[in-house]
């Protein structure tokens, strides 16, 4: 049986009396909102794209594998937050929200990220750091579910 109280789903085997696994569900009881993204972002964006493929006028380039393995789903936080949720967090939260906000980022900063799963995936290659970053990496945390084995080759090879 399925049953998925406050968040997190639970299967138990057909007396109900002995759970066989379980799991959270991702984002559950967090809400961080998304940024409004201007035209004047959108312009700068579609130029700092354009300038990418120009190394010499990079500041920086962060590459970051993110653990998207089965073990993430583990509840470590309060309020149902799994180790995967918080790695998304502080990705939006403190590399590109704060750092843009203190001035230490630009958008001639780029990043790079690499999901550690089953196999290595690219899921944002040389993306400038900026809001729109900022909302992709919202959007992984509403949307990336852990699952399988943690292969790091794949995903080291990738990055």
């Amino acid at each position: 049986f399925n049953y998925k109280p406050g968040g997190i789903t639970v299967v138990t085997d057909n007396s109900c009396s002995e759970e066989v696994t379980s799991w959270a569900h991702a984002c559950w009881g967090l809400n961080v909102d998304k940024v409004p993204i201007t035209s004047e972002t959108l312009n700068d964006h579609h130029q700092a794209v354009r300038n990418s493929v120009n190394h010499e006028m990079w500041n920086s380039h962060t590459v970051a594998v993110v653990d998207q393995s089965g073990s993430t789903r583990k509840i470590d936080a309060e309020n149902g937050v799994t180790r995967s949720d918080l790695v998304w967090i502080c990705l939006a939260v403190d590399f590109v929200g704060k750092r843009l906000r203190t001035g230490e980022a630009t958008s001639q900063d780029y990043f790079s990220l690499v999901e550690l799963g089953p196999t290595g995936k690219c899921l944002i290659k040389e993306h400038p750091l900026n809001w729109i970053l900022y909302n992709r990496i919202v959007d992984l945390l509403r949307t990336r579910h852990p699952l399988g084995n943690g292969n790091y080759l794949p995903a080291i090879e990738c990055a």
